[in-house]
């Protein structure tokens, strides 16, 4: 017998040649008891042949023709369909948070998500109904960041991925004329609030032993720029945080410091202004980010990666 815990499980004749997609069908009685999670892609080499993506591992006597395959890896030229995450994001309103949103969501995976726009998560309540869940939150604030993952446990919504995105920045000026006001909401948001999120979150996570937090960094959190000292503070302490949390985290589970690139959004034209504009934008930039997210897994933990440049 050959198995992996996840992965896509093949049923067909030991002697079989390429993969060649017609179709989908209902699977077999024995595979709808023992795969947790199924779609059946149809393909034809002679004698129908079947693939279920599976996320639990299954146990299949040889002579029936089984092999094992990891997701990612290609089976001819069929397409295997993502195995469906739960993922919790925060910082949905606009930007990358609402970029990232709507990729996983046409991926097929349910998200979690927060801001602190009542009118912005009511937009996307209506816009993406159930499974899917959007809050009012500021995640500053302990207290509605536990309630949300309170919330999230009465549901069963354990997170696969957790993506700590929300973030301010400071307006640009050096670090003496910035209001010690201004400092804590910068500070409230970008570290307190990442530290809020995991702290509440992670127990859900914590009893499977699996899943993935990316917390994300910045350009500006392994180097450094005048006029955004606090905001470069925060990223460079995200940066620590999440290397450390990654030292308690049980095997199986990862936490990475993201340095997401640098895209057009409203906070990178708050400091470059119209140069921003020559920068990718938020949906294109998810066009990659997405499935690189996607695929990170526990042999990421507590490295500091970049999209694209894994």
């Amino acid at each position: 017998m050959r198995c992996l815990n996840v992965g896509v499980c093949v049923v067909r004749p030991a002697s079989s040649g390429p993969f060649r997609s017609i179709g989908t069908i209902e699977p077999s009685a024995f595979l709808k008891r023992h795969c947790a999670a199924w779609g059946g892609v149809v393909a034809k080499n002679g004698p129908i042949e079947r693939t279920w993506a599976s996320s639990a591992g299954v146990h299949l006597p040889v002579d029936l023709g089984v092999d094992w395959f990891p997701v990612s890896s290609p089976i001819g030229d069929t397409d295997v369909p993502e195995i469906p995450k739960k993922i919790v994001l925060t910082g949905v309103s606009r930007g990358l948070g609402l970029a990232m949103a709507e990729g996983f969501i046409t991926r097929g995976h349910t998200v979690w998500g927060c801001a602190r726009s009542a009118k912005v998560v009511d937009e996307h309540r209506r816009r993406w109904p159930a499974p899917h869940q959007f809050d009012v939150v500021d995640v500053s604030r302990d207290e509605e960041a536990r309630a949300w993952a309170e919330r999230a446990k009465k549901a069963g919504f354990a997170p696969d991925l957790l993506l700590n995105n929300a973030a301010l920045v400071n307006h640009n000026a050096p670090l003496w004329e910035i209001s010690a006001d201004e400092f804590d909401q910068v500070i409230g948001v970008n570290i307190s609030g990442v530290a809020n999120v995991v702290r509440h979150f992670l127990p859900l996570m914590l009893p499977r032993s699996k899943g993935v937090i990316v917390n994300f960094s910045s350009g500006w959190g392994r180097s450094v720029s005048a006029d955004v000292a606090p905001y470069c503070a925060t990223k460079w302490a995200i940066e620590g945080l999440t290397r450390a949390l990654a030292e308690e985290l049980p095997k199986g589970m990862a936490a990475v410091p993201l340095n997401p690139g640098i895209i057009d959004t409203d906070m990178l034209r708050s400091c470059f202004g119209a140069d921003a504009g020559s920068y990718p934008s938020p949906d294109e930039w998810a066009k990659a980010a997405v499935p690189f997210l996607l695929k990170l897994g526990a042999k990421d933990n507590g490295q500091p990666l970049t999209v694209g440049e894994k």
